[in-house]
């Protein structure tokens, strides 16, 4: 008894590391079992890596991404659209990368949480929205939500807003970059609208990080996810990540240009 008690003293740390690590593997094991159930019942796109990388995932709960890390410089140049209440991945990209942070989110929740933050030189925000248009736009929050305003309008919703939005060569020109290093999408269903245009763009982008809403869609959800997946492929980028629950997606350009 007195050798397990001190090897439990000793080793607790490292014991407590441990049964974090079990606990997440369940949980992302149960999130891969539902994830693949939608899939066979037609709710969710079935889609599995086509490139291999070293994985680098940072950033707590909901708010977690992973990047290519191998291919992550250092500084790089990082936009994220779709703040809420969350910065920790991108704190974790200034932290770990010392990343320059551009973060994009016109929306009065979040700009009022970010006025109480102690935010690092390297996080720049812009209370702009991304939009297929230059202009103004009506954000409304889902009554299923405390924090996520969104440009979709076929959900019920409990406050509307008017919100500044730009496209996103309009962004890209008003902080003077011709390229990004890493773009990080979660944007409540607007991503559908914008992501051609992105593409498009006279913009270079090196990973593109994206949370697609079809849940929120309606009956065209998943077409429009499918979509999505093809203007990546056709753009030159390829999947390497899919979160266990299969919203979040992570693509790395794997052409030149």
């Amino acid at each position: 008894m007195t050798r397990i008690r001190s090897f439990l003293k000793q080793n607790t740390p490292q014991l407590y590391t441990l049964m974090r690590s079990g606990r997440r593997l369940a949980a992302e094991s149960l999130e891969h079992a539902n994830y693949f159930a939608n899939c066979l019942a037609g709710k969710d796109v079935l889609i599995r890596p086509s490139v291999r990388v070293k994985c680098l995932r940072l950033g707590a709960g909901d708010g977690e991404w992973c990047i290519a890390g191998d291919e992550t410089p250092k500084n790089p140049v990082v936009y994220s659209f779709g703040v809420g209440r969350d910065i920790s991945w991108d704190l974790a990209m200034v932290e770990n990368f010392h990343a320059r942070v551009f973060a994009f989110d016109p929306t009065p929740i979040s700009r009022e949480w970010l006025k109480d933050q102690e935010l690092p030189s390297g996080f720049v925000f812009d209370p702009t929205g991304i939009g297929d248009y230059d202009g103004t736009a009506t954000f409304s929050l889902p009554v299923t939500h405390g924090t996520s305003f969104s440009l979709n309008h076929k959900t019920d919703s409990k406050r509307k807003v008017e919100c500044s939005v730009a496209t996103f060569e309009t962004l890209a020109r008003r902080h003077g970059h011709t390229s990004i290093d890493i773009l990080k999408m979660d944007i409540e269903g607007a991503e559908y609208d914008v992501l051609s245009s992105i593409l498009t763009s006279h913009v270079r982008i090196d990973q593109i990080l994206i949370e697609f809403h079809h849940r929120l869609m309606g009956t065209d959800g998943l077409s429009q996810t499918r979509r999505a997946l093809e203007l990546l492929k056709q753009a030159g980028y390829n999947l390497f990540y899919r979160s266990p629950r299969g919203l979040e997606f992570c693509f790395l350009r794997t052409t030149q240009g």
